[in-house]
């Protein structure tokens, strides 16, 4: 009996574990490569963040979805899963700085 493309058919079909696969070893099944390509892409931001010649802030990535922020004095304001988050913590020192600025007299 033949089978499309002009192959024999078999009733017996070998079971291939992933050690019996040519060339593809520990590979899961299930993974594809749009996820591989994906997870590989990733780049970290390391950056300041300035309004005009002020330096507001640092912003730094750690992984995909974990950011850092800190003040212009460079203590920590908190880590956080979104970056616009942390770029408003970052905006909201800045505010408070400038008030307490404005408070003591130090700034118009």
């Amino acid at each position: 009996m033949v089978g499309p493309a002009g192959l024999p058919q078999s009733n017996n079909v070998k079971h291939l574990s992933g050690l019996e696969t040519p060339k593809i070893l520990d590979v899961s099944r299930c993974l594809s490569q749009a996820i591989v390509s994906t997870r590989a892409a990733f780049k970290p931001i390391n950056g300041s963040v300035y309004v005009g010649r002020l330096r507001l802030g640092k912003l730094t990535q750690l992984e995909q979805r974990k950011f850092c922020a800190f003040d212009a004095d460079d203590r920590l304001l908190g880590n956080f899963r979104i970056r616009a988050r942390a770029l408003k913590a970052i905006r909201k020192a800045a505010r408070s700085c400038a008030r307490e600025m404005r408070r003591l007299g130090l700034a118009k």
